[in-house]
């Protein structure tokens, strides 16, 4: 992913994005897509890097995980 830098994550950050994730997979009524294709490995793979932004992971999922009932993104 090109798009992505090393760049420092908070602590608290990725904390906050694993938080997310585990409430995301144990959401038995959620159907959305970013729970279908946001993966452990996407996980470990982006939760501590940064785009050219500065943006973290949790920038672009936490919509998805504030609002499991969303119809939007739903297969």
């Amino acid at each position: 992913m090109k798009q992505f830098l090393q760049m420092s994550v908070n602590p608290a950050i990725v904390a906050k994005i694993e938080e997310g994730y585990a409430k995301l997979q144990g959401a038995k009524d959620c159907h959305s897509l970013l729970k279908k294709y946001l993966t452990k490995e996407a996980i470990d793979n982006c939760k501590n890097k940064k785009t050219k932004l500065e943006a973290s992971l949790l920038d672009v999922i936490q919509s998805g995980v504030a609002n499991l009932d969303s119809g939007v993104g739903n297969e």
